[in-house]
């Protein structure tokens, strides 16, 4: 007996567990192993040179792209968006980056204490960037204008 009503659902056909055991048996057997196996041999694509080969904690020497017109100050954040630069009151602004020592974004939330970073102020005076240094960044920093 034919239905009397059209099925307007239908899922698309799927090929079988079987169909695709098959499918990959025959690459298996084709010698795709082979033609990758020199790529295997090199290791994982150009990341041994990238930050990940570095000692944890260290900054990516080189990778951090801070503007020549950031400014050098002591910054200590307060009550979000509260902060001090220099022991002078400013205000993270709507939208403001920190960024740690890895290059990393930190949320105002996990940092406290006293920082050595390079900011950047919005037009109306808030701190819009602020990239905390490592150790060996700081020297270099130090002869950045100050926000004085």
């Amino acid at each position: 007996m034919k239905r009397s009503t059209p099925v307007l659902h239908r899922r698309p056909a799927l090929p079988r567990r079987s169909a695709l055991i098959r499918i990959a048996a025959l690459a298996l057997s084709s010698g795709l192993p082979a033609l990758m196996q020199p790529a295997l041999a090199q290791g994982p694509p150009a990341l041994a040179q990238g930050p990940s080969a570095q000692a944890p904690g260290t900054p990516a020497q080189g990778l951090r792209q801070i503007p020549a017109d950031a400014r050098y100050g002591e910054f200590e954040i307060l009550a979000y968006p509260e902060a001090t630069i220099d022991g002078k009151a400013v205000r993270l602004a709507a939208g403001a980056q920190i960024r740690d020592a890895r290059n990393m974004i930190a949320l105002p939330s996990t940092v406290s204490g006293r920082h050595p970073a390079l900011y950047r102020l919005d037009p109306s005076g808030q701190l819009s960037r602020v990239w905390l240094l490592a150790p060996g960044e700081i020297e270099a920093a130090r002869a950045r204008p100050t926000g004085n």
